[in-house]
């Protein structure tokens, strides 16, 4: 089993960073095409707001590590779900 450990190592790394890294403008502007049409199916008027949003994006509050609390709380269960029936997988397949 150790020969999978250092394989893991580069995808923690990738997933971490990823985790730190902000969304693109490009995202950002295919998100706020998507609720335009959204408010035309539904025929409703949606105001995107601006600040709000660069609020929320960039508040330290969102931000987290990847072994803290907040990271276990909010991901732990699939994390941890995910993880074991892999492993499940492992087991039966070697």
């Amino acid at each position: 089993m150790a020969y999978y450990t250092p394989h893991a190592i580069p995808a923690a790394l990738t997933y971490y960073w990823r985790m730190k890294m902000p969304e693109t403008t490009c995202f950002t502007a295919l998100v706020s095409h998507f609720l335009q049409d959204i408010a035309q199916v539904l025929q409703v008027e949606i105001k995107v707001e601006e600040h709000k949003v660069a609020k929320i994006a960039y508040a330290t509050r969102n931000s987290f590590g990847l072994f803290s609390k907040d990271f276990a709380r909010r991901h732990g269960l699939q994390l941890h779900g995910f993880t074991s029936t892999w492993f499940l997988l492992d087991i039966a397949f070697y």
